[in-house]
């Protein structure tokens, strides 16, 4: 089933919008911000992409927001920014759904209720931190902030979550349970997340995210959101673009054949553990780009991958990429010819894939 982009709402380091998003996708300089990490050897300062929640005061009123919890800040704004977004299409919110896609999900507010248990016993640990610690809690408060009483749901497949999230989606619009799905992925920074990168991969930042330096770990940690509105092929207002096809599966049983000549947006982001299985794919292709260093590392990235290839197809050409295989660096451009459809792929460590092909027509 071909389903529509109708609408597109993010939100990460570089700000919120899709018009801060775009200048992102060009810019040289990347929004990091120093953090702390408590390691053995005392306090240390990274480096990570944080998201400002701000802007959710336009959607939400204040009052609302007193006990949503920073994850779910993230999503909620997202989602607002994508309804917006598509304000040319009537919504029925009766019959709209809602899939989060999550790979840490609400870790930053689980630890802190753990925190409040161990540290006052049952009897005072706090209520706040409990409701929004349970794994429906952000997909939870979209659906009543924004009045959206279709069924909701939560998606965890780590780097796999958005396509595993999208095939749902699908099935959803088949079956004609939604006339509408707001399906979004978003995760969340924290401290308890620094300290588990620090265990595992030592100190991060000492260079620039690098995609395609597939022999090194480059990877910064980041978070976000990016939401999209999503339809069955009748719906007619103008869209961004099609998907018209989600594949899942491991390199190791078998690499599906893909466009020779295609455009691939590669959710590489510094991992070293995935760079063998990231080679198998992109091989010597050299319309392969990556636009991590605009948003970080993190398990649903590859939601900000689709909204990127979701703007070039609008837009009828590539952003002049920073980071293209083989070849790295501003000087690399493609040709602006039409480019009628595209391929975001996402790979871990395991060598488990996602791609989510992408047309303009």
């Amino acid at each position: 089933m071909q389903v529509t982009v109708h609408g597109i709402g993010i939100v990460g380091a570089f700000g919120s919008g899709i018009d801060a998003f775009s200048e992102a996708l060009t810019r040289k300089e990347t929004r990091t911000r120093s953090v702390v990490v408590q390691s053995s050897r005392g306090p240390m300062e990274m480096p990570s992409y944080r998201a400002d929640t701000t802007p959710i005061e336009e959607f939400i009123p204040r009052g609302s927001l007193r006990r949503v919890d920073h994850y779910a800040r993230m999503a909620l704004l997202a989602a607002s920014l994508a309804l917006k977004d598509a304000g040319a299409v009537e919504i029925d919110r009766s019959r709209l759904g809602i899939i989060v896609a999550t790979g840490y999900g609400a870790s930053a507010t689980t630890s802190a209720f753990l925190d409040s248990f161990i540290n006052t016993g049952d009897a005072f640990s706090s209520p706040t931190y409990f409701s929004n610690s349970v794994h429906n809690a952000a997909a939870a408060h979209i659906s009543i902030l924004l009045k959206a009483t279709g069924p909701c749901l939560t998606v965890s497949q780590f780097g796999l979550s958005l396509p595993s999230a999208l095939l749902t989606a699908i099935r959803w619009l088949e079956g004609d349970r939604v006339d509408y799905v707001l399906l979004g992925g978003v995760d969340e920074y924290c401290d308890i997340l620094g300290y588990c990168w620090w265990r595992f991969f030592g100190e991060w930042g000492k260079t620039p995210l690098e995609p395609f330096s597939l022999e090194r770990q480059s990877a910064i940690p980041g978070e976000g959101a990016a939401f999209f509105v999503l339809s069955g092929p009748r719906r007619n207002a103008a869209p961004y673009c099609h998907i018209v096809d989600v594949r899942t599966g491991n390199v190791e049983d078998e690499i599906p054949s893909l466009s020779e000549n295609g455009l691939f947006v590669v959710g590489a982001d510094g991992h070293k553990r995935c760079g063998k299985s990231y080679r198998a794919f992109v091989g010597n292709r050299s319309r392969a780009v990556s636009f991590t260093p605009a948003y970080g590392s993190f398990p649903t990235n590859n939601a900000f991958d689709m909204a990127a290839g979701a703007l070039i197809l609008r837009r009828n050409k590539t952003f002049n990429p920073l980071y293209a295989y083989p070849q790295s660096g501003p000087e690399k451009h493609f040709p602006h010819e039409e480019i009628d459809s595209l391929e975001c792929l996402k790979v871990d460590a395991e060598g488990d894939f996602g791609i989510i092909t992408l047309s303009r027509t």
